[in-house]
C-alpha cells in the first residue's frame, strides 16, 4: 500500500494537470450519486458513527536539501524573561532557548484547568447520579446561603442608617455653622465668595438638600425599613443621595479656598470652617465607600444563593439524556481552553527545533519584543531538510513545530524519517498561475542515504484526536457551503441531517463535531466505513 502511495504522489507530481483532471471526474461522478442518494436504499452500503482515534495530516512530495541557517522567533509579543543559550551553545532538540514573561498566560492555563476540572466532575455527577449524602449538603448550602444573604440585607440597612447619621452630621452640624438659614428656602451664606455664581449655586443646593433630608429620614427611620427584603432600594437611595451630599461639599470646599480672609471673616474663622468641610467630605466618602461594599456583599450573597439553588434543584431532578449531552459539551469546550491555553505557552518560548547550534542571539532579558520578529540565528546539526509545496487548504492546517515522515521515493521500502517544520514561506510561489506554498521541514537525524535533489513523500501530522465520533468521508455531501449525511431512520428510510465537520484523516475518515451520535448509520458513497 505505501508502495503505491508513493508511486502515485511520483505520478502526481509529474503530471500535476492529468491528475487535476481525474480528480475533477471522480468529483462529477459523486455528485451525480449523492443528487440521487435520498429515499429507501435497501442495498446501500452503510457506515456506523463510532468514536475513535483520528490523525489529520497533509501528504505531499518534498525535494531534499542541504540545511541551511533557521530564524526563530516568538509566536506571540511580550516581554522577554529569560535567555538560556548564547550565541555559540550547542543545544539540544526542544531545549528552550528564550522564554517571555508568561505569568498571564500561567494564571489562564490554570483557570482553563480548573474549569475543566470543574466541568468534568459536573458531568460525572449527572452520569452518576446524586447521593443522598451529597443532597443534604447541598440543601445545607442553600440554607447557608440564605442565611449569608440576610445578613448581607441587614448589612445595608446598617450602612443606609450610618450613611443617613454621616450626612446629617456633615451638613447640619459642620456646614450650617456657616449658613444663615439653612434649612429653610432662605439658606444663605454667612461670608461673600468671590465668584458670586458659585455662591449663588452653593445656597440653591443647601435648599435643595432640605426635602432630601427629611425624604431619607422618613425612608430610614419608617417602620418598613426594618423588615423590608428589597433592601438594594434603600442603598441606591442612599448612594444617590451621598454622591449629592458630596458634589455640594465639593463646591463649598472651592468657595472656602477661593475666600479670603477679612474683618468679617477673620484667617482662625476661615480656617476652622475649611477644617469641618474637609471633616464632612470624609465622612461622607467613607459612607459612601461602606454603602458601595455592602451592596456589593449583598449583590454576591444573592448570585451564591440563586447558584446554590440551581444545583440543588439539578440535583433533585436527576440528568436526562440532553442535559448529559449538553455537559459534554461543556468538557469538550473547557478542554479545547486547556489546548488553547496550553498553545498560549507554547507560542511564548523559542525552542530548538532539532539539535544544532545558536549562531546569533538578539534577544535580551527584559527587552519587549514582537511577534514574529527574529531574534535567534540556528544551525542544525542534520546536513539535510526537504522543501514541500502546498496548496492555500493544506497551508491552514500546517503549523511551526508539526511533526514530520519523510520516505524517500528511491528507498521505498526504508522505514520513514523523522522530521519536524521549520519554516513556513510567508508569500506563496505562483506556478502556471497556481499559488503553493513552500513548507520547509528539518531532518530529525542524518542518514547517509539522504541526498541533496531527492524526492520523498511527506507526511506532516497536523492534528490528532484521541477520542473523535468518525464516519467515513464519503459519507459526507456537501452542498452550497453546508454539509450533511443521509442517516437511516428506524423505518429504514434515509433523511438528510445537517453536520458539523472537524478534522479529517488520511485513512479517509472525518470527525462529526455536531448532528451524529455514536451507532447512528450513514449512507456511504465510498469504500472507508467505519463499522
Amino acid at each position: 500500500m505505501k508502495k503505491s502511495v508513493i508511486s502515485l504522489l511520483t505520478w502526481a507530481a509529474a503530471k500535476p494537470f492529468l491528475a487535476i483532471g481525474v480528480i475533477a471526474l471522480l468529483a462529477a461522478a459523486a455528485v451525480g450519486t449523492i443528487v440521487s442518494s435520498t429515499g429507501s436504499h435497501p442495498n446501500a452500503l452503510y457506515a456506523t458513527a463510532k468514536n475513535a482515534s483520528l490523525i489529520e495530516e497533509v501528504d505531499t512530495s518534498a525535494t531534499v536539501k542541504a540545511a541551511e541557517s533557521l530564524n526563530l522567533a516568538f509566536a506571540r509579543g511580550g516581554r522577554v524573561i529569560a535567555v538560556n543559550a548564547q550565541a555559540g551553545a550547542h543545544v539540544a532538540a526542544g531545549t528552550i532557548i528564550a522564554s517571555l514573561d508568561t505569568a498571564d498566560l500561567q494564571a489562564a492555563f490554570a483557570e482553563a484547568v480548573g474549569t475543566l476540572e470543574t466541568q468534568q466532575a459536573k458531568l460525572a455527577t449527572l452520569e452518576s447520579g446524586t447521593r443522598r449524602e451529597q443532597l443534604a449538603i447541598t440543601s445545607a448550602g442553600v440554607s447557608g446561603a440564605t442565611s449569608t444573604l440576610a445578613q448581607s440585607k441587614q448589612a445595608v440597612r446598617e450602612a443606609v442608617q450610618n450613611a443617613y447619621i454621616a450626612s446629617d452630621d456633615a451638613i447640619h452640624n459642620k456646614v450650617d455653622s456657616f449658613f444663615t438659614n439653612p434649612r429653610t428656602a432662605g439658606a444663605t451664606l454667612t461670608f461673600t465668595v468671590p465668584d458670586g455664581a458659585l455662591q449663588n449655586t452653593i445656597q440653591q443646593e443647601r435648599v435643595a438638600l432640605v426635602p432630601l433630608f427629611s425624604a431619607w429620614q422618613q425612608s430610614v427611620y419608617g417602620s418598613s425599613f426594618a423588615t423590608a427584603t428589597d433592601t438594594a432600594v434603600f442603598g441606591t437611595t442612599a448612594m444617590v443621595n451621598l454622591t449629592t451630599i458630596g458634589g455640594f461639599l465639593e463646591k463649598v470646599s472651592t468657595a472656602l479656598a477661593e475666600t479670603s480672609p477679612s474683618a468679617a471673616l477673620p484667617a482662625a474663622t476661615l480656617a476652622s470652617y475649611q477644617t469641618a468641610v474637609a471633616a464632612a467630605r470624609t465622612e461622607v466618602a467613607t459612607a459612601l465607600a461602606s454603602v458601595t461594599s455592602a451592596i456589593a456583599g449583598e449583590q454576591a450573597a444573592e448570585a451564591a444563593l440563586a447558584s446554590a439553588q440551581d444545583t440543588l434543584a439539578l440535583q433533585q431532578a436527576g440528568a436526562t439524556q440532553d442535559e448529559v449531552a449538553a455537559q459534554k459539551a461543556q468538557v469538550d469546550v473547557a478542554r479545547a481552553a486547556v489546548d488553547q491555553a496550553q498553545a498560549a505557552l507554547s507560542d511564548a518560548i523559542i525552542r530548538a527545533p532539532v539539535a544544532g547550534t545558536v549562531t546569533e542571539q538578539n534577544a535580551h532579558v527584559g527587552e519587549t519584543v514582537a511577534a514574529g520578529a527574529p531574534l535567534v540565528s540556528f544551525i542544525s546539526d542534520g546536513a539535510f531538510e526537504a522543501d514541500a509545496y502546498v496548496s492555500e487548504t493544506d497551508l491552514a492546517k500546517i503549523a511551526l513545530g508539526d511533526a514530520a515522515q519523510a520516505t524517500l521515493i528511491a528507498y521505498p521500502q526504508m522505514s520513514p524519517l523523522a522530521a519536524t517544520v521549520t519554516a513556513i514561506a510567508p508569500a506563496a510561489t505562483i506556478t502556471a498561475g497556481v499559488p503553493s506554498y513552500k513548507v520547509t521541514v528539518t531532518f530529525t537525524k542524518n542518514d547517509p542515504r539522504l541526498k541533496p535533489g531527492l524526492t520523498t513523500a511527506l507526511r506532516i501530522i497536523t492534528a490528532t484526536k484521541a477520542r473523535a465520533l468518525i464516519v467515513p468521508v464519503g459519507a459526507v455531501i456537501q452542498n452550497d457551503n453546508q454539509s450533511f449525511v443521509l442517516r437511516r431512520s428506524a423505518a429504514g428510510t434515509t433523511e438528510h441531517v445537517p453536520v458539523t465537520l472537524g478534522i479529517e484523516g488520511a485513512d479517509g475518515m472525518v470527525q462529526i463535531l455536531s448532528g451524529l451520535s455514536v451507532g447512528d448509520q450513514v449512507l456511504s458513497f465510498g469504500s472507508s466505513t467505519a463499522p
